[in-house]
Order: C-alpha cells, then sequence, then structure tokens
C-alpha cells in the first residue's frame, strides 16, 4: 500500500483529507466530508432555567407580606417617672459639662500662672518685649529708659540679692533664690531679663 505524498514539501498525506497537514497545500483530486455535529437534535432552542438561591440559608418572607405588618402598633406615652428621669439625667449632664469646663479652665489659669515670673520684679514704668512661661520656671525681659545705675539701685533695695557681679561698665547680673536679673545699658536704655526658675 503506497502512502501519499505532499507534491509540494514531500510529506505523507493523511488519507481523507483535502490538504496537506505540514505546508497547508490542497491536494488534488482529493474531497474531504463535511464536519459532522454528533448528538445534534432538530430545531434546540435555549431554555430559560428557573432561578434558586445560592445561598444556604432559607429565605424569609418580605416584611410586607407578614398579615401583620400594615397594622400600625399604637403609641404608648411616656410616664410622669420617664419624664423626670429624662429631665434628671439632662440636668447631670449640664452639672458634669459646667464642671469640666471650670476644671479645665482653673488647669489651664494654674499652668499658666505657674512658670509666671512674678510681677512684684517688673521695674516701674518700663516696657515688657518677651514673656516667656514654661514648666520650671519664666523668663521676662523688660526695657526702660533709666539709666543703668538708678535701674540697679531699685532691684538692689527691692530684691535684696544675695550675689551682685558688675560684668562691664553697662551690665550687672543679680541673684536672689531661684530668681537672677541681668542688667545691659545699650543706646540710651536699659535692658532687664529676670529669669526665674520654680
Amino acid at each position: 500500500m503506497s502512502e501519499a505524498t505532499c507534491t509540494a514539501c514531500g510529506a505523507e498525506l493523511v488519507p481523507g483529507t483535502g490538504f496537506c497537514r505540514q505546508c497547508g497545500t490542497p491536494v488534488a483530486g482529493a474531497t474531504e466530508l463535511p464536519t459532522a455535529i454528533l448528538n445534534q437534535t432538530p430545531d434546540v432552542t435555549t431554555q430559560r432555567l428557573d432561578p434558586r438561591t445560592t445561598h444556604p440559608y432559607p429565605e424569609r418572607p418580605a416584611a410586607s407580606s407578614h398579615p401583620r405588618a400594615s397594622i400600625p402598633l399604637p403609641r404608648s406615652r411616656p410616664s410622669r417617672f420617664q419624664i423626670f428621669g429624662i429631665f434628671v439625667l439632662a440636668v447631670l449632664a449640664c452639672v458634669a459639662i459646667v464642671q469640666l469646663v471650670r476644671s479645665d479652665s482653673i488647669h489651664r489659669l494654674w499652668n499658666r500662672n505657674q512658670g509666671q515670673v512674678s510681677r512684684s520684679l517688673i521695674y516701674p514704668g518700663s516696657r515688657i518685649v518677651v514673656d516667656l512661661n514654661q514648666d520650671k520656671g519664666g523668663v521676662l525681659q523688660l526695657t526702660t529708659e533709666d539709666p543703668l545705675d538708678k535701674v540697679r539701685d531699685w532691684y538692689v533695695a527691692n530684691l535684696k540679692p544675695d550675689k551682685v557681679l558688675t560684668a562691664t561698665m553697662n551690665s550687672s547680673i543679680m541673684r536672689k533664690d531661684n530668681v537672677i536679673i541681668t542688667l545691659v545699658a545699650e543706646s540710651g536704655r536699659t535692658t532687664v531679663v529676670i529669669k526665674q526658675t520654680l
């Protein structure tokens, strides 16, 4: 039995085919049978399937389908005891809010004054340039047009410092307990820096 070969590429031809499976050249004189569809039933139409749930839980009927769902429930009036209880709760809530605001305001005021330099150390007629309040003390810077000697004499009389250091002709440093005062004269003004620690 001789095998048929392709005239173009020389590949072996499969019997009953109309072209070469290797190069695609048509086989002269060969006729290929049409492709058959298996298990085909004539006049088949698409069928619609019934829907079904995909979750494992049973479906509950809708609220509107329940026979008692459309009947409105009677509204009961609150009793005097309930009204009195609501009133008492409202008053207690207001008192708690007021106490909270007052305690917060007092706490802020105490913290603000805690690190503040004593106001008795402000030289009369001076202008405040810097006023810093910190947790462990404060710093206050003042300026005045009075001469250095007058300002120094005022602080010596009022503060009564333990130590007085004249660093230069234009500066002095005084110390008393937790207060350090630095005086500097420059350009016709005297600058006072007060540092007070707690």
